[in-house]
């Protein structure tokens, strides 16, 4: 926006520069910028108004009516990040967990498939030695040969390996979400196939001793982690189900039910994942006693359970989500 010239009265000249600013140009607001900011947008709406009335053109009209218009659309975008901010951490509080437990059952499933995986990739690795290293990436094979945890480079590197690790957890969970689109066959081969790779692991690191530094590395973190990717995988199967059996629904409308119920249920375990990589990157390959590191796990999963089974329920267990649950 062009700022008048030296006609324009200092408290519109005020508003412009507030404008620029809270648009994003120039530094960082704060409160009492925005709350000089909503006294002088009322100011200019009122003088606005009394011009408006004269039903005269001129410089300051003109120059009223787009300074004004330029304040509408910034307040527009302040209440709507505020209530965006407020719904997103009202849905945390209750309505995610209410959704959690409403569809608790395929939590289970996820759950269970994960495990089974785990199961098959120890039976296969105590019965064909070769089996690990189809299913395991080479270079931490190479590093349990060599009798090393190849987690310990994360502690050279905590703050770049926490957010490697973050964006790693975050693919595999986003990935066994939207496979859930294939009628949840994706999502049962990748929380399957993970298990697998997970069992084969714990046997070889079992076979050469390493099985207390391996635990003692996975427990703390694996709290928060492993059942982020549950819930990620819940989420898939839920989308899947909705896909598969409609139920009474015409099937357009099962899917759109089930993509949003997918959603919401998949995007309460972004803070599960932040959490459990500063974890993963600060705390886990320290070489802390395992009785702190049980201590952390404990306490972690402790939390994640009263959140999920304290929170009232909320805008997350509303109506039309019911219709996918068990």
């Amino acid at each position: 926006m062009k700022s008048a010239a030296t006609s324009t009265p200092p408290d519109w000249a005020r508003l412009e520069e507030l404008v620029k600013r809270l648009s994003g140009r120039g530094r960082p607001r704060n409160a009492d910028e925005i709350r000089e900011f909503w006294q002088l947008y009322r100011a200019a709406t009122s003088r606005l108004a009394a011009i408006q009335a004269q039903k005269r053109p001129s410089e300051e009209l003109w120059y009223l009516n787009r300074l004004v218009a330029a304040a509408h659309a910034v307040l527009y975008r302040v209440r709507r990040r505020r209530s965006a901010s407020r719904r997103f951490l009202a849905f945390l509080g209750s309505g995610w967990p209410a959704l959690v437990r409403e569809h608790r059952r395929w939590v289970g499933a996820a759950t269970a498939i994960f495990l089974a995986g785990a199961a098959i990739g120890i039976w296969y690795s105590a019965t064909d030695a070769a089996f690990p290293a189809h299913v395991t990436p080479p270079e931490i094979l190479a590093s349990i040969e060599r009798g090393e945890m190849w987690t310990d480079d994360i502690r050279d590197m905590k703050p770049v390996a926490s957010s490697f690790i973050f964006s790693n957890n975050l693919m595999v969970a986003i990935l066994a979400f939207a496979a859930g689109i294939t009628a949840g066959l994706g999502t049962v081969w990748i929380l399957f196939a993970n298990g697998v790779s997970f069992g084969a692991i714990s046997w070889v690191v079992a076979t050469h001793g390493m099985s207390r530094g391996f635990w003692g590395f996975v427990v703390a973190h694996g709290a928060l982690e492993l059942p982020a990717i549950f819930l990620a995988g819940a989420a898939g199967l839920v989308l899947g189900r909705g896909i598969l059996f409609p139920r009474e629904l015409p099937r357009s409308r099962s899917i759109a039910l089930a993509g949003r119920t997918a959603f919401r249920l998949f995007a309460g375990t972004a803070p599960l994942f932040v959490v459990a990589a500063v974890v993963e990157g600060f705390f886990s390959p320290q070489p802390y006693p395992l009785s702190a590191k049980l201590g952390m796990s404990a306490l972690l999963g402790a939390v994640l359970l009263l959140w999920v089974l304290s929170a009232r329920r909320g805008e997350g267990g509303s109506v039309g989500d019911g219709a996918l649950a068990d």
